[in-house]
């Protein structure tokens, strides 16, 4: 559903690589740094940084497990998934309930002004579980209902069957457009300085 996706573009005046360091410096990415550049390593096996050359020492920053990562505080960082040299997977970090934050992917790609950062959001697969889950469940309720014979409320069930997928549709449509719009500010913040955004 296109109502579920969010697409745009923000071009900044910054090179690719340093529009990539800016994503960096916010996205906390689980993966260990070079301790000469301050570049993330490609995994926590790599024996050499691909951005300086220096020799990675046996005792860089090993992957934290996924539970430590969970419950460890956000540290500065808005966003945490994964960050490549064409681009990146993140979702904004939270710390109350909302299934259906936004997934947020772009791609990097040089333009005349300096880079252009191609962005998607889309909700989160949570989301889509309550969405139909939840339309699905007003749906088969009053069938069941219905089916057992018990019509002498078939008009309030009516109601139900028509409103109820409503208000799910609603709320999952209004708790993604907010927390876009926040990620959306927060990716425009990231390259302000001269970047503009344009929706596709």
């Amino acid at each position: 559903m296109a109502i579920f996706r969010q697409r745009f573009a923000i071009e900044s005046p910054l090179p690719m690589d340093e529009a990539r360091k800016k994503l960096l410096a916010v996205v906390k990415t689980g993966l260990p740094k070079c301790e000469k550049c301050g570049e993330m390593l490609a995994g926590a096996g790599a024996l050499f940084c691909s951005s300086c050359g220096q020799a990675v020492s046996r005792d860089a920053a090993p992957r934290q497990p996924w539970l430590q990562r969970a419950f460890s505080s956000r540290k500065g960082f808005e966003f945490e998934g994964t960050v490549r040299a064409q681009g990146f997977w993140i979702s904004r970090i939270i710390y109350y309930r909302n299934a259906c934050i936004p997934i947020v992917t772009g791609r990097f790609e040089p333009s005349g002004a300096g880079t252009r950062i191609v962005v998607e959001m889309t909700m989160h697969p949570l989301g889509w579980v309550l969405l139909v889950g939840g339309m699905g469940l007003f749906f088969a309720v009053p069938a069941a209902i219905l089916a057992g014979g018990q019509s002498s409320s078939s008009n309030v069930l009516a109601i139900v069957v028509f409103a109820g997928p409503c208000f799910i549709y609603m709320v999952c449509w209004l708790a993604f457009a907010a927390e876009a719009s926040i990620a959306r500010g927060a990716m425009w913040r990231i390259w302000e300085s001269g970047g503009r955004t344009a929706a596709d």
